[in-house]
């Protein structure tokens, strides 16, 4: 079975020591260093101490086991910092900004989903803010990089279309096929060329990632009215745009729902093959819905696949919950079916 063999070739690989997620930390980098021509250093100091507090509450909030006291205190203490008469406004406007979706994300993590949705468009606003009046245009990703997360908070509060809708208008807006924010505020062209074209194209894979996180664990039928709300609205797919394992995923989600097995198991061999690269998440989907793909395929090596993918899902790191309980139901759904069989 070639997608067996090539899943193997893939999985040989050697992961890279750095993944696109580490962009975010590059992006951070540059926002300070951008803010740091803008504001004196006492402003520079306060915020220093903001993030500081902010970082800590989110280590709390990012615990296996959210704690949820330890968090709000030092998101209390990043707020007392940020309200320092000492600060202006852009600085002020600036650690409102980096907090808001910080909180955002503690109340994703305690399913408080209405409050992280106020709280990210609070973010989403004083970064408009920051981007049209004080003219740090490097903003604009964080605020694609926010409207991101409220399609990862309409997938945890089950409105799977609702979010799917939202990923499809900001794929659009990102490839210049609509100059129409995904969200109100000032968007449009002017915004989205002054960033670098290598930061355009990681928030592909970070749009991707999410419509692939709305979709796994869903057999082909129960996805391809999903995934056709996203491929309704594109014209047609820049992929001179997109970053390249984006593109290929998309490819490979669109033949996982058309219903061709055998063009299935060719174009996902191939992205399987080539191992996990730059975006382990997009990859791992890809692998699951192989296992869903061949469940029924009348191949004991079939079999032998899910058990190798689904044994060494065990081991991912950094896997988000909703894939963790995934793989559990799939392992044993197929213990079960291995006991019947026997």
């Amino acid at each position: 079975m070639q997608l067996h063999k090539r899943y193997a070739e893939g999985v040989s690989l050697p992961s890279p020591k750095e993944t696109l997620d580490t962009d975010v930390t590059d992006l951070r980098n540059r926002l300070e260093a951008d803010v740091r021509n803008h504001l004196r250093p006492l402003e520079m100091t306060l915020l220093k101490a903001c993030f500081a507090a902010e970082s800590k509450g989110l280590g709390a909030a990012r615990s296996k086991h959210v704690q949820v006291a330890m968090a709000c205190r030092y998101f209390g203490e990043a707020r007392m910092a940020c309200a320092s008469s000492q600060l202006s406004e852009e600085g002020r406007m600036f650690a409102r900004s980096s907090l808001a979706a910080a909180e955002a994300y503690l109340d994703y993590r305690c399913d408080d989903f209405d409050r992280a949705q106020e709280r990210l468009c609070e973010s989403l606003a004083a970064d408009e803010i920051l981007e049209t009046t004080y003219g740090h245009s490097i903003l604009h990703v964080h605020r694609l990089h926010i409207v991101n997360n409220l399609i990862r908070v309409e997938v945890q509060r089950g409105n799977v279309e609702g979010a799917l809708d939202l990923a499809a208008r900001l794929l659009c807006y990102m490839q210049g096929a609509s100059d129409d924010g995904p969200t109100p505020g000032r968007w449009g062209k002017s915004y989205r060329d002054a960033l670098p074209r290598e930061t355009l194209s990681a928030m592909f894979v970070q749009v991707i990632g999410e419509i692939g996180q709305a979709l796994v664990g869903k057999k082909p039928e129960a996805a391809r009215s999903l995934f056709a709300i996203v491929e309704g609205q594109l014209p047609e797919p820049d992929f001179a745009l997109w970053h390249p394992l984006a593109s290929d995923w998309f490819k490979v989600k669109s033949a996982y729902v058309g219903g061709s097995m055998e063009r299935y198991l060719r174009i996902s061999s191939d992205y399987l093959g080539n191992g996990v690269g730059v975006a382990p998440a997009l990859w791992r989907f890809v692998a699951l819905d192989a296992v869903i793909a061949v469940d029924e395929l009348p191949f004991p090596e079939a079999v032998e696949l899910r058990r190798e993918i689904l044994r060494d899902a065990l081991t991912w790191c950094g896997a988000s919950a909703r894939v963790r309980c995934l793989v559990t139901d799939l392992s044993v759904a197929l213990e079960k079916e291995s006991t019947k069989c026997a």
